[in-house]
């Protein structure tokens, strides 16, 4: 029974690749599109056109049908999932007032050292290690 299995492994491979192309999946490689991103930002100073990148990235990265199959069937979802939403929520969730906080990982490769209120290492729900966290000026 394992050998038959272990033989249809690469169609099944094959066949998830052609339903996750059909389905505008194959664009979500997360740490492609965050280093590209992150490649592209190093010089920038514009904070509207770090908001346009951002937003762009998000929105054709991390958003998009999520197949769930339970006992009842199989379902899609259309949502955003995966650790980076779970930070930035738990990030929105410190933000006090109209604040921006945001990961030392952010600050690092945005440049934003000069600009950035250092709030100390904080442990976020469901985050596995305690992230240092900062406040945009």
């Amino acid at each position: 029974m394992f050998a038959v299995a272990l033989a249809f492994n690469p169609v099944r491979e094959w066949l998830r690749g052609v339903v996750d192309r059909t389905f505008f999946r194959e664009r979500y490689d997360y740490a492609r599109a965050i280093g590209a991103l992150a490649r592209s930002m190093t010089s920038l100073l514009d904070l509207d056109e770090i908001t346009r990148r951002v937003t762009t990235t998000v929105e054709s990265t991390m958003l998009g049908a999520t197949k769930i199959e339970g006992r009842a069937g199989t379902r899609w979802t259309y949502t955003a999932s995966g650790i980076t939403t779970n930070v930035a929520a738990r990030l929105a969730a410190v933000a006090q007032g109209g604040e921006i906080v945001v990961s030392e990982a952010t600050v690092t490769r945005l440049g934003l050292d000069a600009a950035a209120e250092n709030l100390g290492v904080r442990e976020l729900k469901n985050v596995e290690t305690p992230l240092r966290l900062f406040r945009l000026r």
